[in-house]
């Protein structure tokens, strides 16, 4: 009797085993799922930055194995509205300082660092003759874009053009007149780029960083000088609230770096300014 207890047991004992094995296996996956999860660093960033932190972000992993990098590029104020709707982030990333102040206002950062900085051009689609120089974009029929003044590019762009009128050397009412000939305002820079390069409008103001390699041969590049241009600087904080803050600063690390600021300066910024 006791020996066919014992081939009654042992079918039993090995169905028990199998299972705790297999809820074994599942643990050791849920817990390396976990464990890459956690190493996961959000990262908010302007729009203009995409092509330059998207090459910090390869240096940083590289450096960094242990960790992945999540990018969620936008205009500066679309994203300090996700913060203040509960958008998980680590790395805060804006064009402006004020929008980098309003995250400070709302107990989202502590503090923050001056990165890089920037400048404004006038984009026209190659081969428009309606825009050759500054001035032409306040002449009648002239159709031009801008970012919404909401976002710093479009605040720049105001900016710009009323230190332009201010010098008397573009004509009467020039801010308003440039003004009157907006047929779009858009919530980025790069829809701003964009549409210029599909020859929606005849000129439109990005920053010169928009000007990348992808779109050179579609917009012909208009400079505005130096004496016009405001403060463009792009201030960097880690998220008083966020769930991984030592991969954030370590991708802080990263941008400040000597490898990273080169790399700011190859896609077209101005460095040196912390």
């Amino acid at each position: 009797m006791v020996l066919n207890k014992s081939k009654k047991i042992a079918p039993l004992l090995y169905i028990l085993l199998t299972i705790l094995m297999l809820v074994g296996i599942m643990n050791l996956i849920f817990d390396r799922t976990a464990e890459k999860s956690s190493s996961v660093v959000m990262v908010f960033a302007a729009s203009s930055l995409t092509e330059s932190f998207t090459a910090i972000g390869d240096l940083f992993e590289t450096n960094n194995p242990d960790y992945d990098i999540v990018f969620n590029f936008a205009g500066t104020s679309t994203l300090n509205a996700q913060l203040n709707h509960g958008a998980d982030a680590d790395i805060f990333a804006a064009a402006s300082e004020s929008q980098i102040k309003l995250a400070y206002d709302n107990g989202f950062i502590e503090n923050y660092t001056v990165f890089a900085n920037n400048k404004l051009v006038l984009i026209t689609p190659y081969g428009n003759s309606k825009v050759k120089t500054i001035a032409d974009i306040g002449n009648q029929g002239v159709k031009l874009i801008l970012s919404n003044e909401n976002v710093p590019s479009g605040d720049y762009s105001r900016k710009t053009l009323l230190m332009m009128e201010e010098s008397d050397l573009y004509g009467d009412r020039f801010y308003n007149r440039v003004i009157e000939n907006v047929v779009s305002e858009e919530i980025n820079v790069r829809q701003v780029v964009a549409k210029i390069s599909l020859g929606e409008a005849d000129a439109g103001l990005v920053y010169i960083t928009d000007v990348i390699r992808g779109n050179r041969n579609e917009l012909n590049v208009i400079p505005i000088p130096d004496i016009y241009m405001p403060d463009i600087l792009y201030p960097m904080a880690v998220i008083t609230n966020g769930s991984y803050k030592l991969g954030a600063s370590k991708f802080m690390e990263i941008v400040l770096s000597e490898s990273g600021q080169e790399l700011f300066s190859k896609h077209g910024f101005g460095t040196g300014i912390r």
